[in-house]
């Protein structure tokens, strides 16, 4: 059987108002992406092919479903143009279905199933009907006949069937509610990423209890966590993976997303943690902590990064030196204009950056060697030292909603005074960049920074303004 998952944006932006950067189908639901419980679903009915059509490329979604072998599928990827239908999807797939069943599942909605029965169930469901919810959203099945005879999928015939039950995702209190059903008694219906050792209790790898720390069931607990001396967690509680619960701090009924850090001596009662930012689900309110000592994201490699950036300073202070004395000598009888322009500082959208830029095109000697000499980044390497900018990496992102959505993929975005596609003179072609950008956020390193600079450098030297 062939599967398509049509994975709208319809219905999903509510996500980005609280997980910023953080893809709507790969929200973690019980420490396990939400399009994760899909894909399994689809396998359990005995399906050998997956295609995901997405609204938006996803380098994140892509590279963790990679080819479907982890499910013993193939997985396939199709990009739409826009907020695709499902009719739209239809047409735009139907060369990947065979003679046999297909199954569509449309839009953004949670599948409650039981892992041990869905192949029997599956098979109650004839071509031709439909388990959805509201917005059409949920299970389509049709066979090769309809699809050829372009029957309208509003026509399929509603069925209800015990055990497989679409819920809509439509706010944070849904996302909520599903965490605490999930933990607080449906764990055995879903394929778990982590291992029971008893009722109530899923734990992953590398998981560090300390003996004071007091753990009430039911509780889920991802991977590599450390839970300190004194903290109280459950019942009722997930914690994500890569978190650290610092001591004597207590976690009821709440959702840790990973790579959190909760400080000492905190009460987390009926929230949900994300990065640095607490949400209170029956009302929607967002609380931003600035003190990273109390909650704060967790990020790895923090001696490398600190060495890293030094380096990047010291490189941006001895080319402002060399660059200096040129730039005092021709900037006055410069003719080429800059323009202002804001991007965005972070992948997460929390803060921009005011600068000036300057076009390519040069109207004299001057302009040329202006230029040449890479003194139109002269005035950015202040930003670089100062750390509101990087020496070399990521493209500065005007501040849109549509680049916040693009960079949120970019697991260390940051504007740069040097781009990645600069070194390649692909700056004029926006598209190009994208593929650059794409590139650079999966090979990004200390020796590759050097090259950009340098060969930067060099090459504006010896291109023809």
């Amino acid at each position: 059987m062939k599967c398509i998952i049509n994975c709208s944006e319809t219905g999903t932006a509510w996500t980005n108002n609280y997980f910023v950067g953080l893809p709507a189908y790969m929200l973690p639901v019980a420490n396990k992406p939400f399009l994760e419980y899909l894909v399994e679903f689809c396998s359990l009915a005995g399906a050998d092919e997956i295609r995901i059509v997405l609204d938006n490329p996803d380098i994140s979604l892509e590279k963790y479903f990679d080819d479907g072998s982890k499910w013993n599928l193939k997985i396939t990827y199709n990009p739409s143009s826009g907020r695709s239908s499902i009719q739209d999807a239809m047409r735009h797939n139907s060369g990947m279905l065979d003679d046999g069943k297909a199954m569509i599942l449309n839009g953004y909605f949670f599948l409650e199933h039981d892992k041990n029965t869905v192949a029997e169930l599956f098979n109650k469901i004839k071509p031709g009907e439909k388990i959805v919810g509201d917005d059409g959203c949920g299970i389509y099945l049709l066979d090769r006949k309809m699809l050829n005879s372009g029957i309208s999928f509003d026509s399929f015939k509603e069925v209800a069937i015990d055990g497989i039950k679409p819920h809509l995702l439509r706010d944070i209190k849904d996302f909520y509610d599903l965490n605490m059903a999930i933990v607080k008694g449906h764990t055995g219906k879903y394929i778990m990423p982590s291992y029971s050792s008893e009722e109530g209790v899923y734990i992953g790898q590398d998981v560090e209890i300390t003996q004071s720390c007091e753990v009430k069931k039911p509780i889920i607990l991802g991977s590599h966590i450390r839970l300190k001396s004194n903290s109280k967690i459950g019942p009722l509680a997930i914690i994500g993976n890569n978190s650290l619960i610092d001591s004597r701090t207590v976690v009821e009924r709440s959702v840790v997303m990973g790579s959190s850090y909760i400080g000492t001596d905190l009460e987390i009662k009926d929230k949900i943690i994300h990065r640095n930012r607490i949400i209170n689900p029956e009302n929607g309110e967002i609380l931003d902590i600035v003190d990273e000592f109390l909650i704060s994201e967790i990020r790895g490699g923090i001696i490398r990064r600190f060495l890293a950036s030094i380096l990047y300073r010291l490189t941006a202070i001895i080319i402002m030196l060399v660059q200096l004395p040129f730039f005092l000598l021709i900037r006055h009888f410069v003719k080429i204009k800059c323009r202002s322009t804001e991007c965005w500082g972070d992948r997460m959208g929390m803060t921009k950056i005011k600068f000036e830029l300057y076009p390519d095109n040069a109207f004299h000697f001057i302009d040329r060697w202006f230029l040449k000499l890479s003194l139109d980044k002269f005035h950015l390497l202040p930003k670089v030292i100062s750390g509101k900018m990087r020496l070399a990496g990521n493209c500065p992102s005007e501040a849109n909603d549509l680049n916040l959505h693009f960079i949120g993929q970019m697991p260390n975005y940051c504007p740069a005074v040097f781009p990645y596609s600069a070194m390649l003179n692909h700056e004029a072609d926006e598209f190009q960049e994208m593929i650059d950008e794409l590139y650079y956020a999966h090979h990004a390193g200390i020796w590759l920074n050097i090259n950009i600079v340098f060969k930067t450098l060099i090459s504006n030297l010896l291109k023809q303004f």
